[in-house]
């Protein structure tokens, strides 16, 4: 009896060890499965929302080269319309840059200014040198009939794409660049819907696909800008007072129109002096593919600070509401307004601290220091 009822407890327990295997197996399948299509759908969502993205550049993209049939300006013509500057990225590269202040005088355009170049026009842009990078794409001087013009693209050196290719396997290679080109279409997007003086101008853009290559005929997503060259607090320093109180109320005007543009109060997170470029006596900002409209989340009044700056606008609906001006001003007080606003006189002192303590808004800023120039000037006419 006892064997037997070894046999029998051996066979009994090899039975339920098959079957742990087998329900193991089988568990193992089912959560890989699970797992294989949650990530289907995330990137099919990813993939979507860049798809949209792309179909609504692409309609207008159709409706400019519809137009490119039309007569256009000879190049000598256009050569007058341009100003021959120069562009910079986040990363300025070359030695093109001068350490003294430049004559700065505008040359007006010819033509219509809102043309926009199409896909055909741009497919005519010879590329003459790299002028800088960032993260996400290269800024390239182009030619374009006689005219300088501002090329962004993606390639596959910039930081974000060789990053990405780190982390995954090579066959999905071509993934790395969907999230540069979103942002160069979102930028293209932005410079449409918001018009200012101090804004970079869009002259034109392609989106035919995510595809990267060096020929401008058959590269994917390709924005133009026009000309600038960099701008220096170093340099601008030096200028006279009347020409440091213009840049500072231009850049002002500018804080004031993000944070009442037609898209809501709008956050410029890297506000520094490399951001902007002098186009002809204009001070404009020329990168904006991190623009954001979304304000701080927040629970109570305390959540919405700057730095040891707490309690700086109210916390409304889980959001701190207007605090995106403020980060913006903060921003151009220490990357640009402290080094050009360098003047005696207690009402400079007064708008250096009301900017450095955040209290000031950005129009109160732009009437207050429009005064100072009006005094300026007749200071100098008497």
């Amino acid at each position: 009896m006892f064997p037997c009822r070894g046999r029998l407890f051996r066979r009994s327990k090899f039975g339920v060890f098959i079957t742990l295997l087998v329900a193991f197996v089988f568990v193992s399948m089912l959560l890989d499965w699970s797992c294989w299509k949650y990530r289907v759908r995330l990137v099919v969502e990813d993939v979507t929302d860049d798809v949209n993205m792309a179909k609504m550049l692409w309609e207008e993209s159709r409706n400019q080269t519809d137009k490119s049939n039309e007569p256009r300006e000879t190049p000598n013509e256009g050569s007058k319309g341009m100003t021959k500057m120069v562009n910079v990225s986040e990363d300025v590269i070359g030695s093109w840059t001068s350490s003294q202040p430049r004559p700065m005088t505008t040359v007006e355009p010819a033509g219509d200014e809102s043309e926009v170049l199409s896909c055909k026009d741009i497919d005519e842009i010879s590329i003459t040198r790299p002028l800088g990078r960032g993260y996400t794409k290269v800024v390239e001087l182009g030619s374009y009939r006689g005219r300088e013009v501002a090329v962004k693209r993606v390639k596959s050196f910039v930081k974000d794409v060789t990053a990405c290719k780190a982390r995954i396997e090579w066959k999905r290679h071509h993934e790395c660049y969907l999230f540069a080109n979103y942002k160069i279409m979102k930028e293209i997007l932005l410079q449409n819907q918001l018009q200012h003086p101090n804004i970079i101008k869009l002259l034109g853009y392609c989106i035919r696909s995510e595809n990267i290559a060096e020929n401008m005929s058959e590269h994917g997503v390709v924005a133009v800008t026009e000309l600038g060259r960099k701008f220096d607090t170093n340099v601008a320093r030096k200028m006279t007072w009347k020409q440091r109180l213009e840049i500072a109320i231009d850049m002002a005007d500018l804080l004031d129109y993000l944070d009442h543009s037609p898209l809501g109060s709008l956050i410029f997170p890297d506000f520094t002096a490399n951001q902007f470029v002098w186009v002809g006596d204009k001070v404009k900002l020329q990168d904006m593919d991190d623009v954001s409209s979304v304000e701080q989340a927040c629970a109570v009044d305390s959540d919405c600070s700057i730095g040891h700056i707490r309690n700086l606008t109210p916390c409304v609906d889980g959001v701190c509401r207007g605090l995106n001006a403020k980060h913006n001003l903060n921003g151009a007080f220490k990357h640009v307004f402290q080094h050009i606003l360098m003047h005696d006189g207690g009402e400079i002192s007064s708008l250096r601290e009301g900017m450095r303590n955040l209290s000031l808004s950005a129009a109160t800023l732009h009437s207050r220091l429009k005064k100072l120039l009006q005094q300026e000037i007749q200071g100098t006419t008497n």
